[in-house]
């Protein structure tokens, strides 16, 4: 197999990967919405470029016989299995040009992904492929992160027992009605004690300029939990 730094390139590796190991990775996870129906196949429509960590982060599409969906999968490489990774992460082990054995993983299960996503909505900072949008300013650093164990459609994250990002699984394009509706109702003091406050966003903008919401960013109210299981 090419070596992970080349693999962005390697449009055979990526062909392979959509047909033969995302589909069945997708449908033991919780977050798949296709798991009652059969895909005809799937394919990586776009790598977006993100400058601050080495995981890839991928759009990609699943075809039915009359529809399409359009999935985000942030990946991960872990040249050895760490005893305490769980086992919803591992997605294939593949084996090095140098014979070596390594994993690909759904990267939310990497702290060190998981940290980098969190400086990056922090320090506020445009990358190439990503945008951030924020609503207030922040002045804070990463100390902790835990996965919400949910049977959400989405992935949650909560950073510092303070913030909660939500991971979009499955993407839609355009205006984001939750994101629109939490920044509405988060105005009200009525509600600011039960429902989490919209903090930002990170978008992805593609060829078309057509905007998907990839990730959002709430605050962390634990007893508003049955509100993130969306």
């Amino acid at each position: 197999m090419t070596e992970w730094s080349n693999i962005r390139s390697n449009t055979q590796f990526w062909d392979d990967f959509a047909r033969c190991y995302f589909l069945p990775f997708a449908k033991r996870s919780r977050w798949f919405a296709g798991k009652t129906r059969s895909p005809h196949g799937a394919s990586v429509r776009h790598i977006l470029e993100w400058s601050v960590h080495t995981c890839q982060l991928l759009i990609v599409d699943v075809y039915y016989e009359d529809e399409s969906e359009s999935y985000f999968l942030p990946l991960g490489f872990l040249p050895s299995k760490p005893d305490d990774l769980s086992e919803n992460a591992c997605i294939i082990e593949i084996t090095r040009s140098n014979g070596d054995h390594a994993l690909l993983i759904d990267a939310v299960y990497d702290e060190s992904f998981r940290r980098a996503l969190f400086n990056h909505f922090i320090i506020g900072t445009n990358d190439k492929s990503l945008s951030i949008t924020r609503f207030e300013d922040f002045d804070d650093f990463y100390q902790s992160s835990d996965i919400l164990s949910t049977d959400s459609t989405n992935s949650l994250m909560v950073f510092n027992d303070k913030y909660l990002f939500k991971l979009y699984r499955k993407l839609t394009t355009g205006q984001n009605l939750e994101v629109e509706m939490l920044t509405f109702i988060g105005k009200s003091e009525d509600f600011s004690n039960h429902i989490p406050t919209c903090l930002g966003s990170i978008d992805w903008s593609d060829q078309q300029d057509s905007t998907m919401v990839l990730v959002l960013v709430q605050k962390f109210i634990p007893k508003a939990y049955d509100c993130w299981s969306m």
